[in-house]
């Protein structure tokens, strides 16, 4: 009974030492409905690996899900799930064990892969990697649904589709996220539905390109024009004559820089000094660098835009 013991913590502590993991922080604060969308795509993309692999637990009160523990054997050199280690050594694969453990912990989404494959040549348990789209399939889907129902205002006059056409919208409209998820139409892209109070609804797109490399990504390209928070806010009143300028992408010396904001949108990056801003854009292939001082736009006298 003790060797079965030391056996089965043996195996316990192979899987915890091998357990390939990847976590993801969502928009807002996960709920129990969230979860349950969560807990479907890993019963999903469970269901896609294997038929024998089912969820064994969903506690959706504790926010886990998790497979039963299986065991397969290797056939003609390859894993029923995911990728055998490359070892220097000669191989001779006999079984693999695998388990799937998604859950939230600290406000994000985790989920592990936990497999291993027996080498009888070196009679060593070895970690299997999962399979490329294995963790995107589940991650991608909770964080794109975290974005549902987040309020946004347009800056730096984006472009999206408005009933099939291209359209550049005016700044300082309010809209909704109503979905958002992954298109292949052309190129892989992240499609943002937006609608606003009286009904209107565009789509917003941000392909896979250069450094959108993730769902996340995307979002944070796409906040570059769609912003959280109401530029207006604490503004002070004696701004207000320069708020008709900045709604439609123009700029005047003097203005606040959250006018510049609704300009020409978030900055690709500030750099701060002791007492001025400066605040890096890439607009129509051409870098611009804006002056802030005391909060106020300082445009050089021979700016021209």
């Amino acid at each position: 009974m003790k060797k079965v013991f030391v056996v089965l913590l043996c195996f316990s502590f192979i899987f915890q030492a091998f357990a390939e993991q990847k976590c993801l922080k969502p928009e807002r604060e996960i709920t129990v409905e969230d979860f349950n969308v969560f807990a479907k795509a890993v019963a999903d993309t469970v269901n896609s690996l294997s038929s024998k692999l089912k969820i064994e637990k969903n506690d959706s009160q504790n926010m886990i899900v998790t497979t039963n523990e299986l065991t397969f054997k290797i056939k003609r050199k390859k894993p029923a799930i995911g990728v055998l280690p490359e070892l220097k050594k000669k191989t001779k694969w006999k079984k693999e064990k695998i388990r799937i453990t998604a859950a939230v912990k600290e406000g994000k989404y985790c989920v592990n892969f936990d497999a291993v494959a027996y080498n009888k040549k070196d009679k060593k348990w070895h970690e299997v990697a999962a399979p490329s789209d294995f963790f995107e399939k589940i991650l991608d889907n909770a964080y794109l649904q975290s974005l549902k129902g987040k309020v946004v205002w347009t800056v730096g006059s984006p472009l999206v589709i408005v009933n099939g056409g291209a359209e550049k919208l005016t700044n300082l409209k309010k809209f909704k996220v109503e979905d958002a998820y992954i298109s292949y139409a052309s190129s892989k892209a992240v499609e943002f539905v937006l609608r606003n109070d009286e009904g209107l609804v565009v789509t917003a797109s941000v392909p896979f390109i250069g450094d959108v490399k993730s769902v996340e990504m995307a979002y944070k390209a796409f906040s570059k024009k769609f912003v959280s928070s109401f530029p207006k806010q604490s503004v002070p009143s004696k701004y207000d004559f320069f708020w008709e300028y900045a709604i439609h992408g123009e700029l005047m010396d003097g203005m606040h820089k959250n006018q510049l904001l609704t300009a020409f949108g978030v900055p690709v990056s500030i750099e701060k000094s002791t007492n001025y801003e400066f605040w890096h854009y890439f607009v129509d292939g051409k870098k611009l660098v804006f002056k802030i001082y005391n909060n106020e736009l300082q445009l050089p006298d021979d700016y021209k835009w």
